[in-house]
């Protein structure tokens, strides 16, 4: 194999369908879930005060809530996907490969270090290495991409598979909203602090697992600390039903 490096980045002409792929395999389904919670703290609420003067300046906050998921929040998403896809650069050395994008630490692999490399057609590699989180994925709208799966397919065997873990975590997002739901509902002391336990030990892996992944941009690091309300939320209901509030 030769020396030389090469580097290459990702296609332009690929970025807006990254951008309606973005939007639609990860935001949307994270709005809706933040927008059910918003709802289900609304009727919840009007449950126990059911008066106009309450109800109105809720639904003011909701209005104004869904107007942004609704016309911002999106126009956010798309120059955050563009920053990152026009930044992102993979580098193949003669030892090693090294991954570098905007507000993300870079990411080098050896090549003895590669573990396994999986393919999910049409979408993208993943090469995992021997290290906890270490995974470098690379786009198929990547120039030179049957250049790089050559290069790969020569250093370990590479499989198909069709797990997209974008789905686990909305999978395991949707679980504990549902948990910390339920836990906010029920005023039967025993299941109120088995759930409240169950949301925090999963809010704090959450947190955990964010802070060490270096496949996780330094923005969404920043803001994984705010997941630590739900704790905060779920020690208080324990507080509550063991009549200490």
């Amino acid at each position: 194999m030769s020396d030389a490096i090469r580097r290459y980045r990702l296609l332009p002409q690929a970025l807006a369908p990254a951008q309606n792929r973005v939007l639609s395999r990860y935001q949307r389904p994270q709005l809706f879930l933040l927008i059910a919670f918003l709802l289900f703290g609304f009727f919840v609420a009007a449950r126990h005060d059911p008066h106009l003067s309450f109800i109105l300046p809720y639904a003011f906050v909701l209005a104004i809530f869904l107007t942004y998921v609704a016309f911002v929040s999106p126009r956010r998403m798309r120059s955050r996907v563009a920053d990152s896809w026009q930044t992102y650069q993979l580098e193949i050395g003669p030892n090693y490969l090294l991954r570098t994008q905007a507000d993300m630490p870079d990411l080098r692999m050896a090549f003895s270090d590669i573990r396994s490399i999986e393919r999910l057609p049409g979408r993208f590699l993943r090469v995992n290495g021997t290290a906890p989180r270490q995974v470098v994925g690379i786009p198929e709208d990547i120039e030179g991409f049957p250049e790089i799966l050559a290069t790969l397919s020569a250093l370990h065997p590479i499989t198909e598979t069709r797990s997209d873990r974008s789905v686990k975590s909305f999978m395991f997002s949707l679980l504990v909203l549902a948990a910390f739901l339920a836990m906010a509902w029920t005023q039967r002391p025993q299941v109120a602090i088995a759930l409240a336990m169950l949301v925090s030990a999963s809010v704090l892996w959450l947190v955990v697992y964010i802070q060490r992944s270096p496949n996780t941009s330094r923005r969404v690091k920043r803001g994984s600390w705010w997941y630590l309300i739900f704790v905060a939320i779920s020690l208080l209901k324990i507080l509550q039903v063991v009549g200490l509030r």
